[in-house]
């Protein structure tokens, strides 16, 4: 089974083949005209050094823009050798099998947001000022 590149490498391995180098060459990808391209600008060309991280929804365009911007086509790609044919749906295969779950926020959990250190779970700030301030205008016989 081939090895699935991780996406700074898949930039990488694409500028190369887009410039036809044998080996990766830092001069010519630099001189890299692809933000001048004649199909229009390159998805890739802001990535080509490895300074941002990697969308793989950037993958999605390049594939789309190769494709001619038809989405079924893309689907259907048969181009197993091209570096980007894993990603071309806009996700990554190698986090297949990772939930994206996040942690439960405070209100899932039963927790309001304005949560006070002091007060018993499920009562937040706001509510502890209003109870206090009912209990305050009881004590001075102001009844509402």
């Amino acid at each position: 089974m081939k090895k699935i590149l991780s996406p700074r490498e898949i930039v990488k391995k694409c500028c190369q083949e887009c410039l036809g180098l044998r080996q990766w060459n830092a001069h010519a990808v630099k001189d890299c005209q692809g933000d001048n391209a004649h199909c229009g600008p390159c998805p890739l060309f802001s990535y080509r050094f490895g300074g941002k991280r990697v969308s793989v929804k950037v993958f999605r365009r390049f594939c789309l823009q190769c494709m001619g911007g038809d989405r079924r086509a893309v689907g259907e790609c048969q181009t197993r050798t091209c570096p980007l044919h894993p990603y071309r749906f806009g996700t990554n295969p190698l986090r297949q099998g990772i939930s994206r779950k996040r942690s439960q926020t405070p209100r899932e959990k039963g927790f309001s947001t304005l949560e006070s250190k002091n007060s018993f779970p499920g009562i937040g700030k706001v509510q502890v000022k209003k109870n206090e301030r009912r209990e305050n205008d009881f004590r001075m016989g102001r009844n509402r």
